[in-house]
């Protein structure tokens, strides 16, 4: 109910400003029917099936420039062993111009600054052409997927962005969150980029908790790149967890992490491309680790794709490894696209329900383009988890684009 009340407000606000500018009112999205199935750690077997929904509006209701885009889920897991819950991710309509200067969004939407991000039930406004400076503003009721806050929670922001000539912009940002009566997060943040010549590229952004008086995120990237053939990245990270004053993990401590990188990469034509890439991972609580990456990617240009990779991951808590990741995929015709791929050896994180951490990965994949507008994909892996001894998991889905 909420939401069709969102909508009517959002209408009603925008008509008087837009009538009688008339179009054709279009439709585009896309439709994906998924279904799963694996094991839990209990050793029961899961069958979770999923209905995607993306649905894109433009010239809503025959009024120009007037648009709606929408994202959702249906779903239920068909063996009752795992919670899969429907959701809706954003479903918001959009007005640029609704005055001279001012573009306007309305309904649930992602929003982001370089102070915080998050998915409200709220409005945005951005004003534009006020010379170099772009002004941003929104607020609303947070949404959290995981249903962990209460009906009285709110997030509020507000950037201005400095766009410097065609070289670079500027932005610094602010950002909060309530629960209730009480300030949950306090955030300022402040980002940059900055093209020194056609070969030198520069980004950092970095954030401040301004309830603990303390950094919680920095990032910094150089991109050098002297010719179309060769591009040099180096890059830094750091990193804090910040919690809500209300989350009893707000009395611990926490621990920073730190990650320092190089990449380079190599064009060598028809596709193909070499890459080697360094991280040197600082934790706090552990010893640190080098993660080394070499090998080689082909881009699809003709009818197979794919990438060899050597890892070695120096970790003197026991957890070096010596490993590869392989991908290869052949297309047949249209109608048909095997492939498989294996991660032997390497340290992935995957954030899902539980967070798993996996080491070796083997999986085969097929993708057929039915007609113009029907897809099918099917996919089959086995894994071996922290979490789980082995894992499998199969996946088929049907997509619609209409």
């Amino acid at each position: 109910m909420r939401k069709i009340l969102l909508l009517s407000a959002a209408l009603a606000l925008c008509a008087p400003f837009i009538a009688g500018a008339r179009a054709e009112q279009s439709f585009s999205g896309r439709l994906s029917a998924t279904v799963e199935w694996f094991d839990t750690p209990e050793g029961d077997q899961a069958v979770p099936a999923y209905l995607y929904g993306f649905l894109n509006v433009r010239d809503l209701g025959g009024y120009s420039g007037l648009k709606f885009r929408g994202y959702g889920r249906l779903a239920d897991d068909l063996q009752n062993e795992v919670d899969r819950d429907s959701r809706l991710y954003y479903a918001y309509i959009e007005k640029e111009k609704l005055l001279e200067k001012l573009d306007l969004r309305l309904g649930r939407q992602f929003v982001s600054t370089a102070a915080g991000a998050g998915i409200i039930d709220g409005v945005d406004l951005t004003s534009r052409g006020l010379g170099p400076v772009t002004l941003k503003a929104f607020g609303g009721v947070r949404v959290s997927q995981k249903d962990e806050y209460e009906a009285g929670d709110k997030s509020y922001g507000a950037s201005a962005k400095l766009a410097l000539h065609d070289d670079g912009d500027l932005s610094v940002a602010y950002f909060q969150e309530w629960e209730s009566s009480d300030l949950s997060k306090e955030l300022a943040g402040v980002d940059g980029r900055y093209d020194f010549s056609d070969s030198f590229e520069l980004f950092a952004a970095a954030q401040y908790n301004l309830l603990l008086m303390q950094p919680s995120h920095f990032f910094a990237e150089a991109d050098y790149h002297p010719s179309q053939r060769h591009s040099l990245r180096a890059r830094y990270l750091y990193d804090i967890p910040v919690f809500r004053s209300t989350s009893i993990y707000s009395v611990f401590a926490v621990s920073e992490y730190r990650e320092a990188g190089l990449e380079y990469e190599c064009r060598m034509g028809e596709g193909y491309l070499a890459v080697a890439r360094y991280t040197n991972e600082m934790y706090e609580d552990y010893s640190d680790a080098n993660v080394y990456e070499a090998g080689a990617e082909k881009l699809r240009t003709g009818v197979w794709s794919g990438y060899l990779l050597g890892t070695f991951r120096d970790d003197e808590d026991g957890q070096s490894l010596k490993g590869i990741k392989l991908r290869y995929a052949y297309l047949v015709n249209r109608y048909f696209e095997p492939g498989f791929g294996v991660n032997y050896d390497v340290l992935e994180r995957r954030i899902e329900e539980k967070d798993e951490t996996l080491s070796r990965r083997y999986w085969v994949f097929a993708k057929s383009e039915l007609t113009d507008s029907f897809s099918l994909e099917a996919n089959f892996e086995r894994a071996d988890s922290a979490l789980y001894d082995e894992y499998y998991l199969g996946r088929v889905r049907l997509n619609y684009r209409f």
